[in-house]
């Protein structure tokens, strides 16, 4: 019962996507899963910080990605992980990169299974973090400098409305 309704909503979000204007008939949707090794390498790596014990990481590099494509990526718990496109040359203010995902919405989870955070990137760089509450309520939303990634604004949310603004001077 309960992959029928992930797959409702899987198929709901595709009529969505396929229906807004900014999806053109140009851009391919994929959902991809990261424990699909046709799709991704699976790469255990060692991490090392000072003051702390090594511990193992595990990183999914895609393999093969497709130029111009949306992707929403999945975890082996069907949580989005990742979404955004990928992009296989990319230049911004006159600067040429590599391919990468460079307009992305990052998704953490708590242990229970709730939405922890939501990090976002434009053009490559830290835009805004949203933070959520145990109830999945939206707490506080951090906005980043695009040019030198300082923390500009905090916006702070009590049951789903603005109680504070707080501005940081760079």
């Amino acid at each position: 019962m309960h992959s029928n309704s992930f797959i409702k909503t899987i198929l709901l979000l595709l009529f969505f996507i396929g229906s807004h204007p900014s999806f053109s008939q140009t851009k391919d949707t994929l959902i991809v899963f990261q424990n699909d090794p046709l799709v991704f390498e699976k790469l255990e790596l060692m991490s090392h910080r000072p003051c702390s014990k090594p511990r193992l990481e595990i990183h999914y590099k895609l393999i093969k990605p497709k130029n111009n494509t949306y992707y929403f990526i999945y975890n082996d718990k069907n949580q989005l992980v990742k979404e955004g496109t990928y992009t296989a040359k990319y230049s911004h203010e006159g600067i040429d990169y590599n391919g990468a995902f460079y307009d992305i919405n990052y998704y953490f989870y708590r242990k229970n299974g709730n939405l922890k955070t939501v990090h976002t990137q434009k053009n490559g760089r830290n835009s805004t973090t949203e933070f959520y509450g145990r109830n999945n309520r939206l707490k506080m939303i951090s906005y980043f400098d695009e040019k030198s990634g300082n923390l500009v604004k905090d916006v702070i949310y009590k049951k789903n409305k603005v109680t504070e603004q707080i501005e940081y001077d760079n």
